[in-house]
């Protein structure tokens, strides 16, 4: 309230920031310190969305020291995006009458306000400055915020998991649940899970000194160990799953959950899916490698990553799209989210398989291992969907009867007649009673299988066949062409894996011009499964006129043991040529093309990175090919 004596601190945990209290707010005031601001620019950006996302104005303040004046430059960047920015200085008080000002023009009576931002910002120094009144309120604002963290007892929680809990730590009472030690505070769950860098068995010490009331742990010593509760679990990735969604109110039974597995297809599928529903004028969300979509708009405050988010991120997202109305999630689920627990608590209306060829091996070992994998997600899905023109879909088909087939030969979804051409993909779609005429504007047949996939469930959910049409005639998929002015076609493609590649390639001679050339760059991702290399490099050469091999997220592995497991598979008596630096290999391959050719940039896609031993850094291939076509023009 403008008098200050309401306004609060928000100082949720990292793990707890997709869910701040921001009810009945107007203004959120973000803080940050100029001096260390690279680390918190993400936070920063996330506070921002949550706050658009939920109708709350965001107000920039950037704090620094005297003795470090720095911050400027952020103070341009988010002025040009049209927030309210601020730079204060907590020593000499700089800048405070401008904010003051802004304050007294913008929280009016009626209107409510809350600063957030990390520990040791200034912003309890700010608030007090700008509302002297809220210095008296400060410590009891304070106590109700500690009381009000320890609301839910231990045994109610794992009750509603479905665990047991020994009864003589039935009235212990928790404020949250963390996975990383670094994260543990007073009265927290913390459950020990064995990663891929670092076993947090080994931190149990540690998150007990730092105040966690109840360890979930495989293999600890019984009893309470420096007062914590000790409870022992045969999978603790499961039961983290299993609390975080008790934690969040079983999001999954309040709205109906589509999961989409297989090894290539998955964003796709979603996509039409959502197009399908927008048409249809239905809430829906979509969850996958691109981050979160809410009706067709970008949740930014769940950014691009994981395939499937992990159990801390994935529940309380979903528990707001519930709260949010949404009817429908379409949600990608990997084969390592399904090994390593992430949806164990999750209940799924449908299942939809795409297809299973190579990958991922340097984590399953044996493409049997994969494909019992991705079956074991049907045996949680009320509904399946199923690609039985794949060996794989059919052998799955066969363990659950009753799954719906889809084909382009026999099954309860038929895709007839499929043409392919440089405007998209046309087919007709048999049912047993009906057909349906299905245009797309994305590029590639592969698009078209997708395509059916994402018409069965919304031809068995009773969608229209009007939205069903018109959602998937919207669609431009993944196979992208870059909008550049030159006389030949350069594509972008997410293709990675040698199925997705050599569907790439068969499209992309189809589009090109008579006595025209395909000229492909491509690499393969280090610390990724090196058995698909020379398989990639054999399809390329086969169906490319031209190879430039180049790199493609090496990650902490040595390019050179990339290039050299790929050039096992090159055929050397066709053009190729390796260059490491992948904007020099773009360049040179655009060097290379002449009117009526095709150039593919395969194993991006949409990624706008690359991911070398340095780190992640910016790396946009359309904008790299925008600037070599003007160059060469």
């Amino acid at each position: 309230t403008p008098d200050g004596v309401v306004i609060s601190e928000i100082c949720e945990r990292r793990n707890s920031l997709i869910r701040p209290p921001l009810a009945n707010i107007d203004l959120l005031f973000i803080v940050f310190a100029a001096a260390k601001p690279t680390p918190v620019i993400e936070t920063v950006d996330k506070l921002i969305s949550i706050a658009e996302y939920n109708g709350i104005e965001p107000v920039v303040i950037i704090t620094k020291a005297d003795i470090a004046p720095v911050g400027e430059d952020y103070e341009a960047i988010y002025k040009l995006a049209g927030l309210p920015t601020f730079v204060t200085s907590s020593e000499s008080g700089e800048g405070t009458a401008a904010l003051a000002e802004y304050i007294a023009e913008n929280l009016t009576e009626g209107r409510t306000a809350a600063f957030a931002g990390a520990s040791g910002v200034g912003k309890s120094t700010l608030m007090n400055k700008l509302f002297p009144a809220l210095a008296l309120a400060t410590a009891e604002i304070s106590r109700k915020i500690e009381r009000g963290r320890h609301t839910t007892r231990h045994v109610e929680l794992f009750s509603l998991a479905g665990l047991e809990c020994p009864q003589e730590y039935s009235d212990i009472q928790i404020s949250k649940i963390v996975t990383d030690s670094r994260e543990v505070s007073d009265g927290c769950i913390f459950v020990a899970i064995r990663g891929y860098n670092t076993d947090g068995h080994e931190h149990i010490d540690k998150a007990i000194k730092n105040g966690a009331a109840v360890v979930v742990a495989e293999q600890v010593r019984d009893g309470c160990v420096g007062g914590a509760a000790i409870v022992k679990v045969d999978n603790t990735r499961r039961v983290a799953a299993q609390l975080y969604n008790a934690q969040c109110g079983f999001p999954s039974k309040k709205m109906k959950i589509v999961g989409v597995t297989g090894t290539n297809g998955k964003t796709s599928v979603c996509f039409m899916l959502e197009s399908i529903f927008i048409r249809a004028g239905i809430s829906c969300a979509v969850i996958g490698t691109l981050g979160c979509r809410v009706n067709g708009e970008p949740l930014t405050l769940c950014g691009e990553g994981l395939t499937t988010p992990d159990s801390a991120r994935l529940y309380p997202l979903l528990s707001i799209l519930a709260e949010r109305g949404i009817k429908y999630v379409f949600m990608e689920v990997s084969s390592h989210a399904l090994a390593l627990e992430r949806v164990a608590g999750l209940d799924f209306e449908y299942g939809i398989f795409t297809n299973l060829t190579q990958d991922h091996l340097d984590f399953h070992g044996t493409m049997e291992e994969y494909f019992l994998t991705k079956a074991s997600f049907f045996g949680k899905c009320r509904k399946k969907i199923i690609n039985v023109d794949c060996p794989y879909g059919k052998r799955l088909y066969g363990m659950y009867r009753g799954s719906l087939a889809c084909s382009q030969v026999k099954g309860d979804f038929v895709a007839k007649d499929i043409r392919s051409d440089r405007s998209g993909n046309a087919y007709t779609l048999l049912t047993a009673d009906a057909q349906y005429a299905i245009t797309l504007a994305a590029l590639g047949d592969f698009s078209a299988f997708n395509s059916l996939e994402a018409a069965a469930l919304a031809l068995n959910e009773k969608i229209s066949p009007e939205a069903i049409v018109g959602g998937l005639s919207r669609f431009s998929g993944r196979m992208e062409r870059v909008d550049a002015d030159a006389p030949f076609d350069v594509f972008i493609d997410y293709a990675h894996t040698p199925d997705a590649l050599e569907r790439l390639l068969m499209n992309a001679r189809a589009l090109r011009g008579d006595g025209a050339k395909t000229v492909l760059v491509f690499g393969c991702g280090g610390e990724r499964d090196r058995g698909k290399r020379k398989q990639m490099a054999n399809i390329a050469s086969r169906l490319a006129d031209t190879v430039v091999i180049t790199s493609d997220n090496s990650r902490r592995e040595d390019p050179k043991v990339i290039f050299s497991d790929i050039l096992k598979g090159v055929d050397k008596e066709k053009p190729y040529r390796v260059i490491p630096s992948r904007r020099e290999a773009i360049e040179y391959a655009l060097s290379l093309a002449r009117e009526g050719d095709v150039v593919v940039l395969a194993g991006k896609g949409h990624e706008k990175y690359e991911i070398d031993a340095g780190g992640k850094h910016f790396f946009d291939e359309r904008e790299i090919v925008r600037e070599a076509i003007n160059k060469k023009l």
